[in-house]
């Protein structure tokens, strides 16, 4: 890509393996017909050559046809008064028009947070098709904990984003 998109960063060079070993489908999901590794990472290239990571590609979200850092909302949400945490999921709605960020959010002690307000504070700081179609205020994100600590269960919070967009879909149709 030229400088300024971001898209999959792929490695290539002599010192890239080849394939994996006794692994033909393995080799074929992250090795180009032309030799390059997929590294799973979102990633762009400056004007100066540097390369700019983003996040996991997984965890990348298609939003409008555009990939979106899920950190660029948490960051926005962050920025706003009473959010102590937020993390961003996409979840597909029920009326089929793609994914779309879901945000959940942790109060900071003693504020009670506006889902409607925090949306409307997104709208005036990002483009219109990052704004969280839902803002979801939680005591605490669901967690796993490994041997690195505890790490958020985004599984989990796709599962809640997919369960309140078919909620909302169902008070609609009401």
């Amino acid at each position: 890509l030229p400088p300024g998109p971001p898209g999959e960063l792929r490695l290539g060079g002599g010192t890239i393996l080849r394939g994996y070993l006794d692994n033909p489908e393995a080799t074929r999901e992250n090795i180009t017909s032309d030799g390059w590794l997929r590294t799973g990472d979102l990633a762009e290239i400056t004007e100066d050559g540097a390369i700019v990571f983003h996040g996991r590609l997984k965890d990348s979200l298609r939003l409008r046809g555009f990939l979106v850092d899920p950190a660029e909302i948490e960051e926005c949400l962050l920025a706003l008064p009473g959010v102590e945490a937020a993390q961003v999921v996409g979840a597909t709605p029920p009326d089929g028009r793609g994914e779309v960020a879901v945000a959940f959010v942790r109060a900071e002690p003693g504020a009670e947070p506006d889902p409607e307000r925090l949306r409307a504070e997104c709208r005036g700081r990002m483009a219109a098709y990052k704004v969280p179609e839902r803002v979801i205020v939680l005591d605490a994100f669901p967690t796993v904990d490994g041997p690195n600590g505890s790490k958020v269960r985004r599984v989990e919070l796709r599962r809640m984003a997919a369960d309140a967009l078919a909620a909302s879909g169902q008070e609609a149709a009401c």
